[in-house]
């Protein structure tokens, strides 16, 4: 099949912005610092992160920036963007998706519906970050046990950590994809004074049917995977439904001191979309998206004698989409969560530089079919905590890091016994500093999840995926066990990475068709 040449239009305005070079500095004289990953345990180097990891920020962000966070990173190693046309777009990681890559937004989870189905799209919107970070192996234990293939974090200045050192300052950028005439606007606005700053931000976005050169569906391809369906319409040039419009926005607040800073925000986002139909004739569907998130971040600098810090988070989200199937509602989804975290950063202890901290998750999911008000999900009530601990050292040239995490994750669906899950992951990793320029690095992780509610409760048509899903209550912790060998070279003129990995899975949970519809 022929692709459609894109043409991009990209504008961007910035005022009153807080960066600027001394008078008489030279390009020469300014030294650019390396990226410090935020998401990594202990806050390192990019370079000195003896696991994989990929940052996007600054300019290679806002030149990378897609409509989803897959279509963003798609070209990023290992990874690759999975869609039901172009408004899904979730990462996949090593081949890895749904709940086996979690989605951050400044370290606390999007809590939405993405990771249960290929059709739901994210609700982390990436025309917003500031940066995004990609962790893979040991790194991932601080933010779920489950994220073995990895977990994506990005990052906004909706909670300011900063004092900036402007009054006002702002951005605005414009963008155009003739692809299916997208157009997408972006705004922001922050700025501070004494010990009190602000956030403003907000995006709108609308584009039509994505074109293309030839027919929309492969039917060969498709019935290689499929031989029973028999595809009798093909759209010409174009994808049928894949229109889309979406609109955000935020606003956020935080009194910044000496000792630290504390911070609350608010996000509102409304997100459209269709679904490409297969061709069978069948329903076309589209997906209306409503969710609101309420956040608190604060760090304490030296809070006690024994720490170096202590970061807390705290989000609220109340997610709910609708899928509507030739005009008429049908299965409905909501999660209603809280999540926490706290964080301790200690003091170094002899030769060891570390972290422990707590993790806890409540959730409220449900789904039904608005149609013929039947349970697709049974409601069910969720609570899971967690602690972990990571500690660095190093002995020579070797930079190592351990880590360890334990879960306890109780399922209590209406009308069901409960169901109790209690994961334990580790892992170890190792980077070997050979010269300024050349570094190995290995890490060895064992990770365990417990299923998901769909995974155990499912029953009932899917109207995006056109599919009758039916769980398995008897499912099991899924165990995983990964080995990552690492080689990054580093001069002047040129970076290099090479990655080698292997995963070992038990009880992988996957879906199957069983030939009963």
């Amino acid at each position: 099949m022929n692709k459609k040449t894109a043409i991009f239009l990209f504008l961007s305005t910035a005022v009153a912005a807080p960066t600027a070079y001394a008078a008489g500095a030279t390009e020469e004289d300014i030294q650019q610092l390396e990226d410090v990953v935020v998401t990594a345990p202990l806050q390192n180097k990019a370079s000195e992160s003896a696991i994989p990891v990929t940052v996007l920020s600054e300019e290679e962000l806002r030149l990378k920036v897609g409509h989803s966070i897959g279509e963003t990173l798609k070209n990023e190693l290992g990874i690759t963007s999975q869609s039901f046309g172009p408004g899904v777009g979730t990462p996949v990681i090593r081949g890895q998706s749904g709940p086996r890559v979690r989605v951050l937004n400044n370290g606390i989870g999007s809590n939405d519906a993405s990771a249960i189905s290929p059709d739901h799209a994210t609700s982390i919107e990436p025309l917003l970050a500031d940066r995004i970070e990609v962790l893979r192996g040991p790194g991932t234990l601080l933010y779920g046990s489950g994220a073995i293939g990895g977990v994506v974090n990005v990052i906004d200045n909706r909670i300011p950590g900063k004092l900036p050192d402007k009054l006002l300052g702002g951005a605005l950028e414009q963008r155009f994809d003739s692809t299916s005439d997208e157009t997408s606007t972006v705004m922001k606005i922050e700025g501070g004074k004494s010990h009190l700053a602000y956030h403003l931000d907000g995006f709108y976005r609308s584009r039509n049917n994505l074109d293309i050169g030839g027919s929309a569906i492969d039917v060969n391809a498709a019935q290689a995977t499929d031989p029973t369906l028999e595809v009798i319409q093909n759209t010409q040039g174009f994808i049928n439904n894949t229109s889309a419009h979406a609109i955000s926005g935020s606003a956020g607040v935080s009194l910044i001191g000496d000792p630290g800073f504390a911070g609350v925000s608010i996000n509102r986002l409304e997100n459209n979309y269709g679904i490409a139909p297969d061709g069978s004739g069948g329903e076309i569907t589209r997906i209306d998206l409503k969710q609101s998130k309420y956040d608190f971040k604060s760090e304490l600098k030296n809070p006690f004698k024994f720490a170096e810090s202590l970061r807390m988070k705290l989000g609220y989200t109340d997610y709910q989409h609708t899928e509507i199937a030739d005009g008429e509602p049908g299965a409905f989804f909501t999660n209603k969560t809280y999540e926490s975290r706290l964080e301790l950063t200690h003091n170094p202890v002899g030769i060891f530089r570390g972290m422990v901290g707590f993790q806890a998750i409540a959730g409220d999911f449900t789904a039904i079919d608005k149609s013929t008000n039947e349970v697709i999900v049974p409601e069910t009530q969720s609570n899971s905590y967690g602690v972990f601990a990571v500690e660095s050292f190093n002995t020579g040239a070797l930079s190592n890091q351990l880590g360890v995490r334990v879960e306890d994750t109780t399922l209590e669906p209406q009308g069901l016994s409960s169901l109790n899950y209690v994961p334990v992951s580790a892992s170890a990793s190792s980077l070997w500093k050979i010269n300024d320029s050349n570094s190995l690095n290995l890490a060895i992780t064992r990770s365990q999840r417990a299923p998901q509610v769909q995974e155990l409760l499912s029953n009932g048509f899917h109207d995006a995926t056109r599919s009758f899903e039916r769980g398995d209550i008897n499912l099991r912790e899924e165990t995983s066990y990964n080995l990552d060998l690492g080689y990054k070279f580093k001069a002047d003129w040129i970076k290099a990475q090479l990655d080698l990995f292997h995963n070992w899975a038990g009880n992988y949970i996957y879906q199957q068709r069983n030939g009963e519809f």
